[in-house]
């Protein structure tokens, strides 16, 4: 009897242990939603595996009712332990309910429901408003755009307003690169003091920058080309300043070189003028020649337009310009600075400029850049002119210039210079009556152009690259080299003028050739009339 009793018991404890299941659903704890804004949020969780259970599986469902109709689904990373994943392109300031789900390939197990609001759109954020320029008519000013606040831009604009009134204008504008826009406020009035402010609104609302306030100058509008010199009458000789808008012909250039100090016939007047704003003015053609046989051009400033107009001292040209030719300054020694307008297109170096320290660019040109006062294209891979007044002791090339242009460096006060590697190009004229005592030219050039070291006349040591192949015309004209330093293993190419006016070089100047390469230089047209040829 209680065998049988003993056989019944083992019987139910048999049968109650295999009905304990060995896989058990694992545990799923959502974590707190973190990194939320108007469009996007980063959803976690914790998985607990328990028994024998597996993930093969697991995915986040979202969606905006808490019954997750119509959910979204975005797998997770990760099938164990904290598992994530990032959610965009979602609604600003919209509340999203979320659960996860996970499956071993056989059942489904979700989590409870958690919820989260993403950030809600917001009025646009302007940054700070900066003057590009002003003119007694006109001024441009720069803003930023830092935050759209997540809804499209319904206008973009400047608003201004004269000071002490309340009623003001709009200048839309379109948005630029990098979310900078610039707007021209025009139809001002001179000598009047202006308040303006950036504006942008999207479907939240509007927002302003803070306000800048700002005077239009006082100027002379010239409505009709020739007009000038009766518009000025008895009071050309007596202005030191003078700000000009409206059109300018030959004749009102011939005025205004009379203001400058010097007539028609080239000679002295009493005039005081030193400084000019024609930022409002535009040059046509037609009136008189302002100089010998010389006219105006559409938007150009020709050859010696303000030829010799040596108390010129600063001068803001017409935004409208387009072309600088040749020597318009040619001799304006009074000259400090000067800043290349809006439009301009071409520039040409003017000989004579001593006092020229500094040329600066428009924010609103296309064509050229300036980097600590010379000029270069925009993309500064070709430096145009380098300051003849810059008193800088050393200059170094930014690694991006490949070509020197064309007198770039006439008449500059350095001592010496290092042409590096990277540029492969030298312009004519190009070092054009400097004061360098020393040039360096590396292996990336290949010939010495035409005048390059003309009038040189400080220059006592010169160093030509390997990759030298020729030397053209005049290239050593009024020079007084001392050491003449080739480092091309087959001399460079010489023709009939290229030691013409180098004075007595060939008994005065010590050739210095590769090691193993006299002879050959010995043999060559030109180097062969040096008279002391070393090996370095």
């Amino acid at each position: 009897m209680y065998k049988w009793i003993i056989a019944c018991c083992l019987l139910l404890l048999a049968c109650k242990k295999e009905e304990e299941p060995s896989v058990l659903a694992p545990c799923i704890s959502l974590n707190e939603v973190t990194e939320i804004t108007r469009n996007t949020a980063r959803i976690s969780a914790e998985i607990e595996l328990r028994g024998e259970g597996t993930v093969t599986s697991c995915k986040f469902l979202y969606g905006t009712s808490e019954d997750m109709a119509e959910a979204f689904q975005q797998e997770a990373e990760g099938v164990e332990g904290n598992v994530e994943t990032c959610l965009t392109g979602l609604q600003a300031g919209t509340s999203y309910y979320y659960c996860l789900e996970i499956s071993n390939g056989h059942s489904v197990v979700r989590s409870d429901i958690g919820h989260f609001q993403t950030l809600p759109n917001t009025l646009p954020v302007l940054g700070d408003l900066v003057m590009i320029y002003k003119g007694p008519f006109s001024a441009a000013f720069q803003c930023i755009l830092v935050d759209d606040g997540g809804e499209a831009l319904t206008s973009l604009a400047f608003t201004y307003r004269e000071k002490g009134t309340e009623t003001g204008k709009l200048v839309e504008v379109p948005l630029g690169d990098e979310g900078i826009f610039t707007g021209k406020l025009q139809g001002l009035e001179m000598g009047t003091t202006y308040i303006v402010s950036a504006y942008a609104v999207n479907s939240i609302g509007e927002t302003y920058s803070t306000p800048v306030e700002f005077t239009t100058s006082e100027a002379v509008y010239n409505s009709v080309p020739g007009m000038l010199p009766e518009i000025m009458g008895d009071q050309k000789y007596n202005l030191a300043s003078l700000t000009l808008s409206g059109f300018l012909n030959g004749t009102d250039i011939r005025l205004l070189r009379e203001m400058l100090g010097w007539d028609i016939e080239g000679h002295e007047t009493p005039g005081q003028l030193v400084e000019m704003d024609l930022s409002e003015a535009k040059i046509v053609e037609g009136g008189s020649s302002y100089y010998g046989s010389r006219y105006t051009r559409r938007d150009t400033l020709d050859y010696g337009m303000f030829l010799r107009c040596s108390q010129l001292q600063r001068i803001v040209l017409p935004h409208s310009l387009k072309v600088i030719e040749k020597d318009a300054f040619k001799g304006c020694s009074g000259l400090i600075s000067l800043t290349i307008p809006d439009s301009l297109v071409v520039y040409q170096t003017s000989s004579g400029c001593s006092a020229l320290q500094e040329l600066s660019v428009s924010p609103l040109n296309t064509t050229f850049s300036s980097i600590d006062g010379v000029l270069y294209n925009k993309d500064a891979s070709i430096l145009i002119h380098y300051p003849e007044g810059k008193t800088a002791e050393e200059f170094t090339f930014p690694s991006s210039v490949r070509k020197i242009g064309v007198a770039a460096f006439q008449n500059c006060l350095l001592d010496s210079i290092i042409i590096p590697v990277s540029v492969e190009e030298l312009g004519e004229q190009v070092f054009r009556g400097s004061r360098l005592k020393k040039i360096v030219i590396s292996d990336g050039v290949y010939t010495i152009p035409e005048a390059a070291f003309k009038e040189c006349t400080e220059l006592k040591e010169l160093v030509l690259g390997k990759e030298i192949s020729a030397l053209f015309d005049y290239c050593l004209d009024g020079c007084n080299l001392q050491e003449l330093y080739l480092m091309a293993t087959y001399p460079p190419v010489c023709y009939s003028s290229t030691f013409t006016g180098a004075g007595d070089i060939f008994n005065v100047c010590t050739l210095y050739v590769p090691s193993g390469r006299k002879p050959i230089y010995r043999q060559a047209k030109g180097w062969g009339n040096f008279l002391r040829i070393n090996e370095q």
